[in-house]
């Protein structure tokens, strides 16, 4: 866990408009711009990745299993060390690990981009050290990106705004997120749709780095004016240290064994499982499966994700209707049974391509979207 001290919440005084409203917007315009950076790295990866791998479903599964897994092992150590770190070290450090990472990858799919244009054989060798070139660049990108996200909604928002302010970024967050979610993927398709068919398909990826490469820096440029203005942010921020003075965690398997002995264990694991899915707008792999078997274009897979977010985001309006009408349970077993209905029926048409024809399987896919999120 990512604590936040308590006295950084006192830093801003009740007489400070003419800093807060500043401050403020900074603080959304940061998260902006990460998340339209990410959504559209994430559409532009996998589709690169499906025209330049020899195989692309069985290296695009190794590439994007073994990027969940480097994650999951780096981000409890590294949000650990975030603790205790001051927060402009931090910045800098997850601006530049995602700078190497957008560097790294590009080169290793240019350079699986060239070995897919030869007319021989490829060299296994060579695409083995360009893959995990690639795995490098994108298990740092996944990393930086969590470095943000921890830094602005753990330290930052809380330790430079009021109670007030914290309720209303947090709402106004969320919806920067669902419309950047909802937006950002079409607008990509358009641009890898148009840069495919007139400049050649790396044009399009190159693009989408150069946009990563310019919110980096606006981002960071936004959040070093924050502590230009507010120095005693940085100055608690950097006697903040509360993991030393946090009593030892007990061992790995004793952590396993008292998280097992928790009434709640149980509604966590299968709340988890909600979302562990291939049959997700979001999934690298379907979008891989989907461009390399039915070769549907850049343009119809950036709209199938971008509607799954705009069905998500209805979900957010529905549910509290539903709820009213028929209570929290009910409400809740209703949206859930509907994700389960969509997905068999993204799963039949799968299975009976010759019968139920592919819009059917996207169509589930994007409602299942509304009982997951309902949920």
């Amino acid at each position: 866990m990512v604590s936040v001290p308590a006295t950084t919440k006192r830093l801003i005084p009740a007489g400070g408009p003419h800093i807060l409203p500043s401050m403020f917007n900074r603080l959304l315009l940061s998260r902006f711009l990460t998340a339209a950076g990410d959504y559209a790295w994430d559409l532009a990866v996998p589709l690169v990745c499906a025209s330049v791998f020899s195989d692309p479903l069985r290296y695009a599964a190794l590439l994007f299993l073994l990027n969940r897994i480097g994650l999951i092992v780096l981000i409890p150590p590294v949000a650990r060390w975030m603790d205790g770190a001051r927060v402009r070290t931090t910045l800098r450090l997850a601006t530049g690990i995602q700078a190497v990472a957008v560097t790294l990858a590009g080169f290793a799919l240019t350079g699986l981009y060239e070995t897919s244009l030869q007319t021989s054989q490829p060299d296994m060798g060579v695409e083995a050290v360009l893959f995990f070139l690639l795995l490098a660049g994108y298990i740092a990108s996944g990393l930086g990106h969590a470095m943000m996200e921890i830094a602005i909604d753990n330290h930052w928002i809380p330790g430079l705004l009021t109670e007030a302010q914290y309720s209303a970024i947090n709402a106004r967050l969320r919806l920067i997120v669902l419309l950047t979610e909802a937006s950002v993927p079409p607008v990509t398709g358009l641009w890898l749709t148009f840069a495919g068919l007139q400049m050649g398909p790396m044009i399009g990826f190159y693009g989408v780095a150069g946009f990563n490469f310019f919110t980096f820096v606006f981002e960071y440029i936004f959040l070093v004016g924050i502590l230009n203005r507010k120095p005693e942010f940085e100055a608690v921020s950097a006697h903040r240290s509360p993991v030393a003075h946090a009593p030892p965690l007990p061992g790995m398997w004793n952590r396993w064994r008292l998280f097992a002995r928790h009434p709640l264990a149980l509604v966590f694991v299968a709340s988890s499982c909600l979302w562990f899915t291939v049959l997700s707008p979001h999934s690298a792999l379907l979008t891989v499966f989907l461009r390399v078997h039915y070769t549907l274009s850049e343009w119809t897979l950036s709209l199938f994700r971008g509607g799954a977010a705009f069905a998500g985001a209805i979900a957010t309006f529905l549910f509290p209707v539903a709820e009213k009408r028929l209570g929290l349970t009910k409400a809740s077993g209703v949206f859930i049974s509907f994700q389960a209905v969509c997905l068999l029926a993204a799963a039949a048409a799968l299975f009976y391509p010759a019968t139920i024809p592919l819009a059917v399987c996207l169509g589930a896919i994007v409602l299942s979207r509304i009982g997951l999120y309902g949920y």
